[in-house]
C-alpha cells in the first residue's frame, strides 16, 4: 500500500453562498431600486416595516456554527478498517484543542445533567473493528457540541456549544484487525491530524491511497 494521503477540504461558507448566488442569477450589491427604496418593505436597517420577524428571529442562532463533516475515504485496492464501540460514543476519530481531547458525543456510558437523564446501556459496550472496502468511505458529522463534567452535580456532563475555535482532529484506520477476548480491536492503527476551523471548514477528508 502506499503512503496515505491528507486530503483537506476548506471550503468558506460565504464562498459557496456567493457561487450559489451566482447561479441563481439574483446578486445585486444594493438592493434598493431606482427610486432608491427598498423592496418588500424594507428600511435601511434591513427590518420589515410592516412588523415582520427580525431577521434573526426563527432563523437560529447565529452564533452556531454549520456542523463540520470528517471523512475517512478509502482509495486503495483492499479493505482498510476503523475502530468502533458499539454502544458507545464515536471511536475511530478524536477532536482536541490546545489542552486535550474533548468529548465530542455520549452514549448510554454518560449521565446528561442533571442526573436524573440517565439511560442504562441495553448491552455492554463492545469494540469492533469495522471494515472500509476499497473505494468506500465512512464519515461524522459534528456539530460544534461538546460535553464538559460537572463535578458540582454527581460528575454529570453539561453541553457547551463551541464557536470558531481552531481545533485539531486525529482520524484513525488499519489495514488489519485482532479478534479479542470481547469484540475485535485495528491492529497499529494509523493516525492523522488535520487542523479545522468551526465556521469556515464545512468538510474535512483523509484519503488512503
Amino acid at each position: 500500500m502506499k503512503s496515505p494521503r491528507l486530503t483537506v477540504h476548506a471550503r468558506p461558507l460565504l464562498a459557496i453562498l456567493f457561487m450559489v448566488c451566482l447561479v441563481m442569477g439574483g446578486c445585486k450589491s444594493d438592493p434598493r431600486g431606482e427610486d432608491n427604496s427598498f423592496p418588500n418593505g424594507e428600511n435601511d436597517a434591513g427590518a420589515d416595516i410592516d412588523g415582520g420577524a427580525d431577521a434573526t428571529d426563527g432563523g437560529g442562532d447565529p452564533t452556531v456554527p454549520p456542523p463540520v463533516e470528517f471523512v475517512l475515504r478509502n482509495e486503495t485496492s483492499q479493505p482498510l478498517y476503523y475502530q468502533t464501540i458499539w454502544p458507545g460514543p464515536v471511536a475511530w476519530l478524536s477532536v482536541h484543542d490546545g489542552e486535550g481531547s474533548l468529548q465530542i458525543s455520549t452514549s448510554c456510558l454518560d449521565c446528561l445533567c442533571p442526573m436524573d437523564e440517565c439511560v442504562l446501556c441495553d448491552a455492554w459496550p463492545t469494540p469492533v473493528a469495522d471494515e472500509l472496502e476499497a473505494g468506500d468511505e465512512v464519515s461524522h458529522s459534528w456539530d460544534g457540541m461538546r460535553y464538559v463534567r460537572n463535578a458540582a452535580d454527581s460528575g454529570c456532563l453539561e453541553p457547551v456549544q463551541m464557536t470558531d475555535e481552531v481545533l485539531a482532529v486525529e482520524i484513525c484506520y488499519g489495514v488489519d484487525f485482532e479478534e479479542v477476548e470481547i469484540g475485535s480491536e485495528v491492529v497499529d492503527p494509523t493516525c492523522e491530524v488535520v487542523e479545522f476551523q468551526l465556521g469556515v471548514d464545512e468538510e474535512v477528508v483523509v484519503t488512503v491511497e
